[in-house]
């Protein structure tokens, strides 16, 4: 036979709370204390109180207003910025589409054909593709200046 001859009844731990049932709760006795000072407020601290209170809940009413000025901006923002890259996104298919026609354009250009009309017609396309290559510049600084400034 080993091992220990205890019953689980001795156990340590069970001991040790069994020690010190008899001593006293510290908590207990502080919720005992506590009565006895509100007990001596009298009406001079009402007053204070009250004043207390009530800069408590303006302060409450003005944090709930900022919230919801806070909320306000957050989702005007948020509306803001879906706009933005709608446009964004407008802009940049435009863009693409800008440059298909352009590419296409420089296509025909580069094909090499004989003749005076085609001569004509080359010079014509080449003038309209280094316009269109002008504007498209001007309207991407434009809109990048914009941008910096937004």
């Amino acid at each position: 036979m080993s091992g220990s001859f205890r019953s689980h009844k001795e156990h340590p731990r069970r001991q040790r709370s069994e020690r010190h049932r008899d001593k006293p709760n510290r908590t207990a006795k502080r919720m005992q204390r506590i009565p006895v000072l509100f007990d001596n407020i009298d009406e001079v601290h009402l007053p204070e109180i009250k004043k207390y209170q009530q800069e408590y809940e303006e302060f409450e009413d003005r944090t709930a207003s900022q919230k919801r000025e806070l909320y306000k901006d957050v989702k005007r923002l948020e509306r803001e910025a879906e706009s933005l890259a709608e446009k964004e996104l407008d802009y940049f298919f435009k863009r693409k589409d800008r440059r298909k026609k352009l590419n296409k354009a420089e296509k025909t250009l580069n094909e090499s054909e004989e003749g005076t009309e085609a001569a004509a017609r080359r010079r014509r396309l080449r003038k309209q593709f280094e316009e269109a290559v002008a504007r498209d510049l001007l309207e991407e600084s434009s809109e990048d200046s914009e941008r910096e400034k937004g």
